[in-house]
């Protein structure tokens, strides 16, 4: 037992540099994991639109558009939002 922590404190140097190695390929490897990853699924995004229909009354006409129109944004801004955050889960956010 002694002798190997004689030999941790004679060899310390070689010790963090194989650890700051492990460490780096590590990242290297699970970065290039992520990109494969998403270039595969790339095929399965799809693009959406939604549009909403405006009708032609009076009430329509008289109600101020600029408003209308921030908050439709700020609606479809939290549809966006939320169907991006549903298909970013993952178990760990599935069990919480």
């Amino acid at each position: 037992m002694g002798e190997f922590f004689l030999w941790m404190i004679q060899h310390w140097q070689e010790i963090i540099a194989w650890a700051l190695g492990v460490f780096v390929c590590f990242v290297v490897v699970k970065e290039f994991f992520y990109r494969w990853l998403d270039k595969s699924n790339q095929s399965n995004l799809v693009f959406m639109k939604v549009t909403m229909p405006r009708s032609d009354s009076k009430l329509d006409k008289e109600q101020d558009t600029k408003k209308d129109f921030k908050e439709t944004l700020a609606v479809m801004q939290q549809l966006y939002r939320a169907i991006y955050e549903v298909g970013e889960l993952n178990l760990w956010n599935k069990i919480n």
